[in-house]
This record gives C-alpha cells, sequence and structure tokens, in this order.
C-alpha cells in the first residue's frame, strides 16, 4: 500500500512537513487534518524535537506508536501525550509562543489576508457566514510565521481582496504588517493545486509551485487575483519513507486519501 501513488493531500502534508523545523512549537488551527498530518509527519522523521500543540496541550507523540485521530484541534484524550497545559491567555497574548501556525479561511487574498467572518452579498449583508475570527486575529500576530491552507481553490476562496479581515496579512489598505507592530507574516498558500510564496518585493503572492498534472492556465483561471508566474516548479512527491510514514503511523485509517 504505501507504494501507491500518493492522493494530493499525501503531497500536500509531505510539503508542509519539509516546512517544519526541529526544536519549534506547532500549532495547527481548528478542522485542518492535511497540516496536522503534514506536522506529525514531520515529528515522526527530520523533528523529533518539535512540540506540538493541541488545543491546551504542548505534545511530544514520538514515544506513541499508535496515537488518536489527528483530525480535531480539541480532545481531552490529547492529555496522554502532553508534556505541559498551555493556559488560554498564554496561547492568545504571549508573542512568540508559535514558530508556525496553520490557518485556513473562507476567503484569502493576493496579500493573505484572511477572511472567516463570512462572504458579503450584493446589499451589504451576508450571503454566507463563516465561524468567525476563533482566536486566529490574536495566534497569526503573535506566531513567528503563518500558513494557509485551503481545500478549495476558487475565485471566490482566492480573491483579489478580501471582503472582511480575521487575520492580518502583509498589507490591507495600504497598512502593512510592520507598520502595525504584528510579527512574522504568512509564508505560503497551500491549496489542492498549488502553493503561493510572498517573497516580493510588494508582499504579493506569486505561484511557487504547481501540483503535479495541474497546468498554469488552471490555476490562472481559478485564482481571483493577479500573481506572477515567473519561476514555477512542480511540487516535491512525497518519499518513500514519508508515504509509508503517513499511511502507517500518522493515517493508518486512510482520511488523507479519502475524495
Amino acid at each position: 500500500m504505501s507504494q501507491d501513488k500518493p492522493h494530493w493531500r499525501e503531497v500536500l502534508a509531505s510539503f508542509i512537513s519539509r516546512q517544519i523545523h526541529d526544536n519549534t512549537v506547532v500549532a495547527v488551527g481548528t478542522a485542518l487534518p492535511v497540516p496536522r498530518a503534514g506536522v506529525l509527519l514531520a515529528h515522526f522523521t527530520h523533528a523529533p524535537n518539535t512540540t506540538i500543540v493541541l488545543g491546551p496541550y504542548a505534545c511530544n507523540l514520538l514515544p506513541f506508536k499508535n496515537i488518536i485521530s489527528f483530525e480535531f484541534f480539541a480532545d481531552w484524550r490529547y492529555s496522554a501525550y502532553a508534556e505541559a497545559t498551555i493556559g488560554i491567555d498564554e496561547i492568545m497574548g504571549r508573542a512568540g509562543l508559535f514558530d508556525v501556525f496553520f490557518v485556513s479561511g473562507l476567503q484569502v487574498d493576493k496579500f493573505g489576508n484572511v477572511n472567516l467572518f463570512g462572504i458579503r452579498g450584493e446589499k451589504g449583508g451576508y450571503r454566507l457566514k463563516g465561524p468567525g475570527p476563533i482566536g486566529v486575529a490574536s495566534l497569526t500576530a503573535n506566531s513567528r510565521r503563518f500558513i494557509i491552507y485551503l481545500e478549495r481553490h476558487d475565485r471566490r476562496t482566492l480573491v483579489d481582496r478580501c471582503d472582511l479581515v480575521s487575520a492580518m496579512g502583509w498589507c490591507r489598505d495600504g497598512l502593512h504588517r510592520d507598520e502595525l507592530g504584528l510579527g512574522g507574516g504568512p509564508e505560503y498558500i497551500i491549496t489542492p493545486l498549488a502553493v503561493f510564496s510572498f517573497d516580493t518585493p510588494s508582499r504579493e503572492a506569486r505561484l511557487r509551485y504547481l501540483m503535479s498534472g495541474v497546468s498554469l492556465e488552471q490555476v490562472v483561471s481559478q485564482t481571483g487575483f493577479v500573481f506572477d508566474y515567473s519561476n514555477v516548479e512542480e511540487l516535491q512527491q512525497p518519499t518513500g519513507e514519508e508515504l509509508q510514514v503517513l499511511r502507517e503511523r500518522v493515517d493508518p485509517e486512510g482520511f488523507l486519501r479519502q475524495g
């Protein structure tokens, strides 16, 4: 099984894994099983000293062969893996507590602003309501860097300008993140089709990687903002070791291969 062709979620989990460094503290937002899988893959391979924050628990999962589902953010059963408990005041208020934080959104724009509030209708009200900011304003402001993960890639999600902002990206209405005294900033937007980075002078998203089998034309047509695509590479596939660890230890139930 471990040698079967990787699912696109497994490809993204392996990419996420490579962004995690050893001796760091990493937190994953609510309902983001693919980033959670990538973080666990890093922990079980090249980053054994990574502290994974699961709800209020600072965990080291390395000694455990079988772990419960990584699907949820807060689950009291994670306390079995905890080396410490972190209070909500410290989670929300301590700058630099997390080296990396993962977040998603209803809308993400070209500067990495994230909207979890909802999408506006033609008359100014909401035509789609989201879960609200759920702490991401503080968590993305206090983390050393954050990574945006999306389960869909279309013009409704990747927009030129977010209707509202739950998490500040690099710029909004001419006001830059540094001017607000915010640390870190968005590093990538990861989608089922591609990966965007923000390593441009203007801090606007540029296309960095394409998923295997995805064309540039497809990404352009399904993205609601204009972006630079002058230096694009194909996203690297998981190694045999990564795929084996993903399927046998991180995701034995095969969630990542569904759909």
